[in-house]
């Protein structure tokens, strides 16, 4: 590794002499204006070789006001004439010049920069280097710099090897320099230049092709854009001759088409006539074959109908016959009789089981309701009552007896049927039923006030702990409207001390022991409201006035100054010693209520004052005891200490009421659950009765009808059955030939009807039509015509069409569209011709039939004029698309692949673990340009001479011709933006950086940049800068460094904090990295203690010197 080891500056600024040593990890810091900027802008024109000064302080605010002339002469103002005041303005001579160390060679270099000034400018300087360390006399020879001159002397004499170099042309010097440094690349200025000032930024893009790429290949489109400007002149031309051939060629094809339609209509009416002759000679002899047939038929039946009625009549004389027979037998009407009888029976006794069942199943359903009624009454009774209301309890107790005699009414009847049951027990059933469902209403609405209630209570105390936590006491309405009316005008009428306080709020109890005495006896007077002595009127003024309005009632406002001037007293042993308050008044007023009432521990004493009081509230007044009401003190007010012990009250209280409320819930349920009683209709035991008796009555019945059945078995039937049978049998055959009859006599009167009318008019009628449409054919159309073309078309026709009268209707129908088609194509053929002549300036003939003119002049264009303009065309495009080749694609295909293996690079450098994070940059097309990225990597690029073969035109025809309007369109938007836009290959690409945790999780720093701040995203861009060096110094392939591995860094880790700038010195020792940080004092107690050496740049008038420093001992740097 070559390491920079030393600096000497001379005549530098406000340096005069000055060596500066440098170690691996150096931290160079001071306050502002110190000249830490000058030390490394001297150290990057050595390091750049360039006297230009461009990249002079550019990490202040990213542009360069320092010059070169400036730093040789120490600037020190602007002068009132414009120009500046110096420090140094006669002649002399600066160095800048840097000692390096080989530690693989063991051998020094040194590479500096030699001015000699003599006026602003003239300034002629000399770069030189050799091998060595600088001399001890640091190139001073009596007091004073070696000139340029004496320098090159000095180099000849000292080194004469062939190694060293000396020459003031900045570019052979760094072409030296590198090399001498390792062999670095061209790309170590650019990346060392934009390092130094590195301040990260907000966009990933820019950073990455601005900063880690260097300068790309240019690329100059100008003689496309002027080949591409002269065909597009020449295809302007090209489009209007086109754009007149295609009028022409419009026009021809226009009286093309209209010839055709006139030649349509005449063979489409051909053969929709032709077809209709065909018809009418198709219709006369159908109508003649239907007479033939139909007169064939007529006989046929007529000798059916004699045959058919001679044989009914046979039939029929013995069908009366047998009918006669059976009427005359006395058996038949006696059976008839008895069957009769039967079905009477068996409806009856129908109808009476249907009556009875239905009435049974009413029964049955209300006896099992009302046993379910009775199991809902079971499950109500097994609640706990202790959660029930006095009024609920009285209706249970009641609803149980109730319970009770319906059980012992309903089992009279369990189990039984209507037929068994007492109608009377079904009766005394149901009204105690009744009675029952009256006590399970009344139950259920008690309970249900009592859930009601219960959960009122509940709410209320939950909104009551709610105010207490949050500090407030809950009081009465009107106290609380009196209040806010007393504040409101009293502050309206600007009364000093208008506040108005309330007792309860003022007073605490001292000794709870007392406090339910206290809170008993004061009772309403809790709530007293007490205001200044001066408000008082006022405030009794506003309370006449609002109290019906409001209907306030019971709340005192407290004259203050009347009690003042009673001054009471507070005896000892009384009430008002338990009163704690802060507020003069509300003692005052404590003492005027309570001072007299005296505290009794015991009441054997309670007699011996005037008033006094227990513990327990056993109260003596007026010469008699009582004891006060409980409800008084169950709700504490008196002070923080009433707010406390109500809350501790509600936390035992709220438990128990919930639990209540949630049983009264239970109850609620199981009463809703028990089914309402279904009691008797109005007659309904009426028809219970009827059905009973209905039932009694089918024994009876039943009887009679096997009797009946008994005797119908004994009676013989069989001749019977012979007789009736065969009466059954002729019957049918007479009714099915009285059938054939009626068919026979329809379809003769139909065929003698049609005959007729097929002999008088049908047939004559087809025969003249036929005949007048074939004289009108051949009167229409000439016979050769109809030889020659007519009739081969219609005979074609016919043998693709499956009917006559689809020929003559499509053929008729195509006819007249024709027809209509050709009169629109006249008129269209005349307008395109009239508009010809406009645009062009001819006269030619618009209403000819024929198209000679028009023809001539296309045929002039087609073949003469048109093909040279496209000959030349297409040579000048040939001449762009090579422009366009080498100028353009090729051009961008080398930067777009170089940055592509720029990122390959360097993410082969980020592959180094050197933190717990691991990075990598990412290039990828950009999806808005992606087509024209796809056509710039194609693989066809590769082999330049078959860029533009047809194959590669064809695939990408759309992006050639989008590109080319891109690049020479002048007349639409900014060219010279476009042209640089899609001439710049990062346009194509989209770059980031990823940044890959050790649990995998991927983040793209552009969207970590979006949410985290300036300090958490600087590392990620300080190793990119690294990995950008460490690839240009080749650490991964040269792992014995044989180039430098320098850095620095102006204004460093401005935005980091302690925590992150310490895990970036740990990476830039893991990368084994020499590097030079800049920063302000402030980051002294960050940087540090984590450098090798620590050096601190001061200034004292136009001095400025370098002293190393232990951090320890660091607050002179501050001074």
């Amino acid at each position: 590794m070559k390491r920079l080891k030393r600096m000497l500056l001379i005549n530098w600024y406000f340096f005069q002499k000055e060596v500066i040593e440098f170690d691996t990890l150096t931290f160079l810091t001071g306050k502002n204006g110190t000249g830490k900027s000058t030390i490394i802008d001297a150290l990057q024109l050595v390091l750049l070789s360039d006297t230009s000064g461009s990249f002079f302080n550019k990490s202040a605010n990213g542009k360069s006001r320092r010059t070169l002339i400036g730093y040789l002469r120490g600037e020190l103002s602007d002068d009132e004439a414009g120009g500046f005041t110096y420090l140094r303005n006669d002649r002399f001579t600066s160095y800048v010049v840097l000692e390096f160390y080989d530690e693989e060679k063991s051998r020094y270099f040194t590479a500096g920069c030699c001015f000699d000034v003599y006026s602003d400018n003239d300034t002629p300087h000399l770069f030189f280097g050799y091998y060595g360390a600088m001399p001890e006399n640091f190139f001073i020879i009596d007091g004073l710099p070696l000139s340029i001159e004496r320098l090159r002397r000095w180099i000849r004499a000292e080194h004469p090897e062939s190694t060293h170099m000396a020459t003031a042309t900045n570019k052979e010097f760094r072409d030296y320099l590198y090399g001498k440094l390792g062999g670095l690349q061209t790309k170590f200025a650019d990346l060392f230049k934009k390092a130094v000032p590195f301040t990260p930024i907000s966009d990933i893009q820019t950073f990455i092709t601005e900063f880690v790429f260097g300068h790309e290949q240019p690329v100059d489109i100008r003689a496309m854009q002027e080949t591409i400007e002269s065909y597009t002149q020449m295809e302007q031309e090209a489009a209007r001759l086109q754009e007149r051939r295609k009028l022409l060629e419009e026009i021809a094809d226009q009286h093309g088409e209209y010839r055709r339609l006139c030649n349509q209509i005449r063979t489409n009416q051909y053969i929709a006539d032709r077809a209709d002759c065909d018809l009418a000679a198709r219709e006369t002899e159908a109508a003649k074959q239907a007479f033939a047939r139909k007169t064939q038929k007529l006989k046929q039946d007529r000798l059916a109908l004699k045959e058919t009625q001679q044989q009914r009549e046979e039939i029929h004389t013995q069908y009366i016959h047998v009918k006669t027979e059976l009427a005359s037998s006395g058996l038949q009407q006696h059976i008839e009789e008895l069957e009769k009888a039967q079905a009477e029976l068996k409806r009856q006794m129908v109808t009476w089981q249907a009556a009875y069942n239905k009435r049974n199943q009413d029964f049955s359903h209300l006896a099992a309701g009302w046993q379910e009624v009775l199991r809902g009454c079971d499950a109500l009774l097994m609640e706990q009552t202790e959660v029930l209301g006095a009024r609920t309890k009285v209706s249970l107790e009641t609803f149980a007896q109730q319970k009770t005699a319906a059980v012992q009414a309903v089992a009279s009847l369990a189990g039984k049927e209507l037929a068994s049951i007492s109608l009377p027990d079904a009766e005394a059933a149901d009204r105690t039923m009744r009675a029952l469902d009256r006590g399970i209403v009344a139950l259920q609405n008690n309970v249900e006030q009592d859930q009601r209630e219960a959960a009122s209570a509940v709410a209320a105390l939950v909104e009551e702990q709610k105010s207490l936590q949050a500090g407030r006491q809950r009081y009465p309405e009107h106290v609380t409207a009196l209040r806010q009316a007393l504040e409101e005008r009293l502050a309206a009428q600007a009364q000093d001390g208008a506040s108005v306080r309330m007792v309860a709020e003022l007073w605490d109890v001292r000794d709870q022991a007392w406090r339910n005495a206290v809170e008993g006896y004061l009772n309403t007077q809790r709530y007293n409201l007490l205001v200044s002595e001066e408000s008082y009127q006022t405030a009794a003024a506003i309370y006449n006035t609002v109290k019906d309005t409001l209907h306030i009632h019971g709340v005192a406002v407290v004259d203050i100054a009347a009690i003042r001037r009673l001054h009471p007293e507070r005896r000892p042993g009384s009430l008002a010693e338990e009163i704690v308050t802060q507020d003069a008044d509300a003692r005052l007023y404590a003492d005027f209520l309570l001072g007299r009432v005296m505290k009794c521990e015991s009441l054997e004493e309670h007699n011996r004052q005037e008033i006094s009081i227990t513990k327990g509230c056993m109260l003596y007044q007026q010469k008699a005891i009582r004891h006060l009401n409980p409800k008084i003190w169950a709700r504490p007010l008196l002070g923080q200490g009433a707010r406390l012990l109500r809350l501790r009250q509600i936390e035992e209280e709220l438990p128990q009421k919930r639990r209540a409320s949630e049983q009264l819930s239970g109850w609620v349920v199981a009463a809703r659950k028990i089914a309402r009683v279904q009691g008797l209709g109005t007659s309904e035991l009426e028809d219970w009765e009827a059905a009973r008796q209905a039932l009694a009555r089918i024994p009876a019945a039943q009887k009679e009808w096997v009797e009946k059945q008994t005797e119908l078995d004994a009676i013989d039937r069989e001749p019977l059955f012979a007789l009736q049978e065969k009466e059954r049998t002729l019957y049918r055959e007479s009714t099915e030939y009285d059938k054939q009859i009626g068919a026979l006599n329809r379809s003769i009167g139909e065929q003698e009807g049609a005959c007729h009318v097929l002999e008088t008019r049908q047939i004559p009628q087809a025969q003249a039509g036929q005949a007048q449409l074939q004289s009108n054919l051949e009167k229409d159309y000439p016979a050769d015509w109809r030889q020659q073309t007519g009739e081969p078309r219609y005979q074609q026709e016919l043998s693709t069409h499956a009917a006559l009268e689809d020929v003559s209707i499509n053929f008729r129908r195509s006819a007249a569209a024709a027809k209509t088609s050709a009169n629109k194509a006249w008129s269209n053929l005349r307008d395109a011709r009239i508009d010809y002549n406009r645009r062009y300036q001819m006269g030619l003939d618009v209403e000819k039939q024929d198209n000679a003119a028009f023809d001539a002049v296309l045929q002039e264009i087609r073949e003469n004029r048109l093909p040279a303009y496209l000959d030349k065309i297409r040579d000048a495009k040939e001449k762009a698309m090579e422009q366009f080749q080498e100028e353009f694609i090729g051009v961008l295909h080398t930067n777009i692949g170089n940055a592509e293996r720029a990122i390959r690079e360097l993410n082969h450098a980020l592959r180094t673990p050197f933190s717990e994070d691991s990075y990598a940059f990412q290039v990828k097309p950009n999806p808005e340009y992606r087509r024209f990225y796809d056509m710039l990597t194609d693989h066809m690029n590769l082999e330049s001479y078959t860029l533009f073969a047809e194959q590669f035109r064809q695939k990408y025809a759309a992006e050639i011709e989008e590109l080319f309007g891109i690049l020479t369109d002048a007349g639409t938007g900014d060219i010279d933006k476009r042209v640089e836009k899609y001439t710049n290959y990062r346009t194509y690409l989209q770059f980031d950086l990823t940044v890959t945790t050790p649990d995998g999780l991927v983040q793209r720093l552009s969207r970590m940049m979006e949410k985290k701040s300036g300090g958490e995203t600087q590392t990620p861009f300080y190793i990119a800068v690294l990995a950008s060096f460490a690839q240009l110094y080749r650490m991964d392939r040269d792992p014995r460094g044989s180039t430098i591995r320098l850095i620095v860094f102006d204004e460093a880790f401005s935005k980091m904090d302690g925590e992150r700038i310490a895990q970036s010195m740990k990476i830039l020792r893991d990368f084994h990295f020499q590097v030079i940080l800049s920063a302000p004092p402030d980051k002294i107690g960050d940087i540090s203690t984590l450098v090798d050496r620590n050096l601190c740049v001061m200034r004292k008038g136009h001095t400025t010197i370098v002293r190393a420093f232990d951090p320890r001992e660091a607050a002179y740097v501050e001074s």
